[in-house]
């Protein structure tokens, strides 16, 4: 090339060099614009019609993506502000990304429509990623479930090893559910831990996953509960868990696959939890999986104490727990102890249950044994009970039953026993003793018991100076609202008393029934009164009605007469009878007496002192509770015959008895120590 031709080569060289890195200006000053487009087109081609992406900046170390929104059915992903940081060379032998970073990372799921979408979601998606590092300075993760949005605020990194493994450490994390209507439904308090709260271990072909959570001093409150200062360890591997090829959206599968290969602890604490009317203090808990260590797919023992529980007043302490189960997620098997104290008295709950169809239709039941507890002198009754607040209850309680739950609906049975029981009311100078008890309800949802069942037997009442024997009763719980008491029976006096049956209705509680007395001894209801100074031969039978309504008893027409065939005689000793003395409570056969000398106008006073020493009843009635004389509690009508040498004196009395009704109860229960109510 001669002279001139080479300087024209060099300088068409030199423009062509500044042409060239005048377009490479051109085109590096353009290629956020040039990488949008080819972005966008490659989202496309991959099927992401709606796909948003601004790429704002790129060197040949990285590039800036100010924003970009990807989604599909049921899911959405938006990035606000992220850096990708590459080499030049790896991007042009296609490598890994060497990190991305992202600002802002919002995603939003909505399980529902994801798993019904037909859109499969499997593990094939993560292999191939390029990318060695992810991290994430504020993202955000929103569930959209039926009852509200799940939001669940966190920072971390992903670290990505190529075809082998993903590992997941999250620094920060925050919790909050929040209802269609914007009420809080749940909220966890703001965690953080440089090391990791959460480490979770995935190989991307889905063989395996380990999952590492440590949170400790967290609270806790969802609508109607709440956890103080927390603790939650755990060390999870899951080593069977073979998820390639299946859908990540499918609930039912995913749930088997990690319920049934997990194996580790987890291991809880609290100060305290409250849940409505329930408080527990200083709770801690273990739960050990051995799954796949066994024939069984799932394997576990769960341990737990809390050092008090308090509800509705009551406090328990000391409560362990122990329950095995084994089984799969088809029929699940448990089996365990609670124990616990109460007022100072060992308690311990036995439970056996099986739970069906966990992830379709979950169904349980199963059996539990209350074993006995027996109470000493205590106010467990009283506390609950206002109106007796001084009832002093002894007795030992068990109970045992079954437990159902299925669509939606829990019920349970129970047959309660009480034996050896005893009360004492001594406000009301009521002591019961020998007291046996058996409860049979085929449902505490309705509270209703097995028909004809259920009884109640005391041995012996002493109610003032009255003393009852032999008393059962049996009775049938209808529901929340009524009782039926069948029948009730009771030893008085060497005689009977007999309830009719009737339904005893609740809140207010309201009956109407008839006692029925069934020859009561004359010599052993005079036998108890200090004052009466003899004996008397015979029985005496009746009914009365009576009724509760309006917090107090009511009573209407009753009366008591001879017994069938029955001939009544009183033995007295009348020596003094009729000598003058102070004006006091004088007893009941001297009032008689002097109503005889009223009435029938005997004299001398020898004749009447005779006839009443052995005196012959022929005829005996007595009026209980009258309406027509709602004053006069009680009419009495004697007619007998005496004997004065041989005569005999006939003797017909009619006389009254005043005052209240409660007067004349007092006066029954106090019939051993005192004389008489007012006569006319």
């Amino acid at each position: 090339m001669h002279k001139g031709g080479k300087k024209r080569f060099l300088k068409f060289v030199a423009v062509m060099a500044s042409l060239g890195l005048l377009l490479c200006i051109v085109v590096w000053w353009n290629l956020p614009d040039l990488l949008n487009t080819i972005t966008k087109q490659k989202l496309v081609e991959a099927g992401f019609e709606g796909a948003e992406v601004q790429i704002s900046k790129a060197t040949n170390k990285h590039l800036t993506i100010s924003h970009a929104k990807l989604s599909g059915a049921g899911w959405v992903i938006e990035v606000n502000g992220s850096t990708v940081r590459y080499g030049l060379l790896d991007l042009i032998k296609q490598k890994e990304v060497e990190l991305i970073d992202f600002d802002e990372l919002h995603i939003a799921i909505n399980p529902a429509m994801l798993e019904s979408s037909g859109e499969p979601l499997t593990v094939e998606i993560l292999q191939g990623i390029p990318v060695r590092q992810l991290t994430v300075e504020n993202g955000t993760l929103d569930l959209l479930l039926d009852s509200g949005i799940l939001k669940i605020t966190w920072s971390g990194q992903v670290y990505i090893t190529k075809d082998e493994s993903i590992e997941l450490i999250l620094t920060s994390l925050q919790i909050e559910e929040i209802s269609p209507i914007g009420d809080p439904l749940l909220s966890v308090s703001s965690l953080q831990n440089s090391d990791g709260l959460f480490q979770v271990n995935f190989a991307i072909d889905g063989s395996t996953a380990a999952i590492k959570c440590n949170l400790s001093n967290f609270d806790v409150q969802g609508n109607e509960w709440q956890v103080k200062e927390g603790s939650l360890l755990a060390d999870l591997r899951f080593d069977k868990l073979n998820l390639g090829g299946i859908d990540l959206g499918d609930k039912a599968v995913l749930s088997e696959r990690f319920t049934e290969s997990a194996s580790g602890t987890i291991s809880a604490t609290a100060n305290e939890f409250i849940a409505g009317s329930i408080t527990g203090q200083w709770m801690s808990s273990q739960l050990e999986l051995r799954s796949g260590e066994t024939v069984q797919p799932i394997n576990s023992n769960l341990t737990a104490t809390v050092g008090t529980l308090i509800t509705t007043g009551e406090s328990f302490e000391q409560l362990s727990v122990n329950m095995e189960s084994w089984g799969d997620l088809s029929q699940l098997e448990f089996k365990g102890d609670i124990n616990f104290l109460y007022d100072g008295i060992e308690g311990k709950v036995s439970l056996t249950q099986t739970v069906s169809d966990l992830l379709s239709n979950p169904s349980l039941n199963g059996e539990y044994i209350f074993n006995p507890m027996t109470f000493d002198y205590s106010d467990v009754i009283g506390r609950h009970v206002p109106n007796f607040d001084d009832l002093i209850f002894s007795g030992t309680i068990s109970a045992n039953g079954g437990f159902d739950f299925a669509n939606g609906f829990f019920d349970a049975s129970s047959e309660i026993t009480l034996l050896d029981g005893s009360i004492s009311i001594p406000r009301s100078n009521l002591e019961a003793t020998g007291i046996q008890s058996s409860l049979t309800l085929s449902s505490l949802k309705s509270l209703k018991s097995e028909p004809g069942q259920s009884t109640f037997a005391i041995d012996r009442i002493e109610l003032g100076d009255l003393e009852f024997e032999k008393t059962h009763i049996n009775f049938d719980i209808l529901d929340s609202k009524s009782i039926l008491l069948t029948s009730g029976t009771t030893d008085l006096f060497d005689g009977n008393l007999r309830l009719s049956p009737t339904t005893i209705t609740l809140n207010p509680t309201t009956f109407e029934t008839v006692i029925a007395f069934e020859r009561l001894s004359l010599k052993a209801i005079v036998d108890g009164i200090n004052l009466f100074k003899g004996t008397m031969e015979g029985a005496i039978s009746g009914h009365l009605p009576i009724s509760f309504k309006d917090g107090s008893f009511q009573t209407s027409d009753g009366h008591l007469t001879l017994s069938e065939g029955e001939t009544a005689r009183l033995i007295y000793n009348t020596e003094g009878l009729f000598e003058p003395s102070e004006p006091t409570d004088r007893g009941f056969l001297q009032s008689i007496g002097d109503k005889i000398l009223e009435k029938l106008k005997l004299a001398p006073e020898n004749v009447v002192k005779d006839a009443l020493s052995n005196l012959t009843i022929l005829e005996l009635r007595i009026d209980l509770f009258p309406e027509d004389s709602p004053d006069t509690p009680a009419r009495i009508h004697l007619v007998g015959e005496g004997l004065t040498g041989k005569t005999k004196v006939p003797m017909v009395l009619d006389t009254n008895i005043n005052g209240t009704t409660d007067e004349l109860i007092q006066f029954l229960l106090r019939i051993h120590s005192l004389g008489t109510p007012s006569f006319q």
